[in-house]
């Protein structure tokens, strides 16, 4: 396209534009030929629209400037014809604007000013910043004239937009290729981002090894202290193209050992997995990837992530993952699964903000252990338990026993001995009244209920009154049920839980089949049918927490009467 001839002499005249360089001349052709028959015709279809798409893309930018300042001059017209040349400077803008376009710093200032206009901003507001964050470094006058266009769109309520322009006005210099890398350091980049966005459906051995390869290539440090920052500081603004990128650095991550990047990992698979009320998981995929990776990883720092990360989602294809990804780590590090999981954090602070995670993930592992009797040899609990900080702490504070005896706190058991948690419904009154004066007496806290836990002779006989359905699963889910929620078309579920040998599981029924029900047709009241225990012959702490789990529900999310 020849852009520096004029397309035509008439065209001069098609709306009185003072203004008649080259670029103007193709705009005119391209206004008179869009809107010369009855229906006003897309860019695609005029001949000059055609030649413009086709240009190169430096010769695009002056097209696109020149058409921002003609859509000025219809706004002044204010005729009925300048309202179809309006609406098509708008869509050459958009459709110029859908690829990076080459600008330099003057030109992206220009626009800038330009797309301050109320109607610019609102109409192609979004095109624009999308080209302001693929520019990367911004000028103090950049800055200025994107502050002007994030007061229109403040004006405007266009609050995606406001935030957007926001963060480009935060936003530091960008970590990928600084300006005083080399040319070869920029290819190295290049080069790795490509392979990310080359992400297979399933992960295979040749990308991986192809990552591992051009992770050499950047370097660890600069990956790990300039890329991921930068990233975790823009995850929840990307785009679905740049999500796809994002997972493919997530998998290349597990191809190194640094805390860093650990730590980048547990952010990402903690912020996919969070719940946005209506929508489900901000973004599932991406936090599956992270948490296999962190397994691949198979360091200390990402075992500790995935144990925290396990207990702090109560779904179960959550906590399925995480084991997954543990059961990857043992296997990359030829040990067994349960050692991996206690043994394998290593010696953390249990003051310190991962400490703390773990003392809360592991009592839920303990508090569990009691629930079900599972016990552990003598050689692996002297391992396990007098090894680490954190397990030491949780310990000291409970009641284990052995074939031979009963301690509280920490000891040395015999290798051969089998040791599990202590359990009142399974001592006499007098062991019971003995340790809870003694807890009392030494002022001692234990980290879950065990000395002064709740027991129960028998499994509740009778149906439950009415809950509601969405407390009763929270609850549920928190201890371990697996469960599904009571819909308008099924008319029952069953909930379920296995402790060690046994399955305990009950029936969940709507309460009425009339409704209420959500808008998703899930019933809001349900009532439980007596449990039952199904397989060997259960332990009587296996009856006691069965039956204090149906307590809890029962009491806690029971429903009110319903008022007429």
């Amino acid at each position: 396209m020849n852009v520096d001839t004029p397309t035509s002499p008439v065209t001069n005249a098609v709306d009185g534009y003072p203004d008649q360089d080259p670029y103007q001349h193709h705009l005119s052709a391209l206004l008179l030929e869009a809107t010369e028959g009855q229906w006003r015709l897309p860019i695609s279809e005029c001949p000059t629209g055609k030649a413009i798409l086709r240009c190169r893309r430096d010769l695009q930018v002056k097209i696109l400037l020149a058409a921002l300042a003609r859509r000025l001059w219809q706004l002044t017209l204010g005729c009925p014809e300048s309202v179809p040349r309006l609406f098509l400077l708008n869509e050459l803008c958009r459709v110029i604007m859908r690829k990076k376009l080459p600008f330099n710093q003057e030109q992206i200032e220009a626009v800038l000013t330009l797309a301050s206009e109320p109607t610019a901003a609102s109409e192609l507001g979004k095109s624009i910043i999308h080209q302001v964050e693929w520019y990367g470094t911004l000028t103090e006058s950049m800055r200025e004239a994107l502050t002007k266009l994030r007061r229109v769109l403040e004006h405007q309520r266009d609050h995606s937009l406001e935030h957007r322009t926001r963060n480009l006005l935060s936003r530091p210099d960008p970590a990928i290729a600084p300006a005083e890398e080399s040319p070869e350091r920029r290819r190295h980049w290049r080069a790795f981002l490509a392979h990310a966005r080359r992400l297979p459906k399933k992960l295979s051995k040749r990308w991986r090894g192809k990552a591992r390869a051009l992770l050499l290539q950047i370097e660890e440090e600069p990956f790990a202290n300039r890329l991921l920052p930068w990233i975790l500081a823009r995850v929840a603004r990307l785009n679905k193209e740049e999500r796809k990128l994002l997972e493919g650095v997530v998998c290349a991550c597990g191809e190194l050992k640094s805390p860093e990047v650990a730590d980048f990992l547990d952010q990402i698979g903690t912020w996919g997995y969070q719940h946005v009320q209506g929508k489900g998981p901000r973004a599932l995929r991406l936090a599956n990837l992270a948490l296999d990776s962190l397994g691949r990883m198979a360091t200390t720092d990402s075992i500790r992530y995935l144990v925290a990360i396990e207990s702090e989602f109560p779904y179960t294809s959550t906590k399925e993952r995480a084991n997954q990804a543990l059961a990857k780590a043992s296997e990359y590090l030829n040990r067994p699964f349960e050692s991996v999981r206690e043994t394998g954090i290593g010696d953390p602070d249990p003051h310190s903000r991962i400490g703390k995670r773990l003392v809360r993930a592991h009592s839920k592992i303990l508090e569990r252990m009691l629930r079900t009797g599972e016990s552990v040899s003598g050689d692996s609990w002297n391992r396990r338990y007098l090894s680490c900080r954190v397990l030491r702490q949780l310990a000291k504070a409970l009641l284990w026993q052995s074939e031979e005896r009963t301690v509280f706190g920490l000891t040395t058991f015999d290798a051969q001995s089998e040791v599990r948690l202590w359990h009142p419904r399974e001592a006499t009154s007098e062991d019971v009244v003995h340790w809870k004066a003694f807890l009392k007496t030494q002022n001692i806290a234990q980290p879950f209920a065990q000395i002064k836990r709740t027991q129960f002779d028998h499994l509740p006989c009778q149906s439950s009154p009415p809950l509601r359905q969405y407390q009763f699963a929270a609850l549920a889910r928190d201890r371990q049920w697996h469960l599904h929620l009571v819909g308008r078309n099924e008319g029952s579920e069953v909930a379920s839980i296995k402790l060690h040998g046994i399955r305990a599981e009950f029936e969940i029924i709507r309460a009425d089949p009339r409704g209420p029900y959500h808008r998703n047709h899930t019933s809001y009241e349900v009532i439980l049918l007596p449990p039952r225990l199904c397989g060997e012959p259960p332990l009587p702490r296996h009856i006691s927490e069965v039956a204090r789990d149906w307590n809890l529900f029962c009491r806690v999310a029971r429903a009110r009467p319903h008022t007429p």
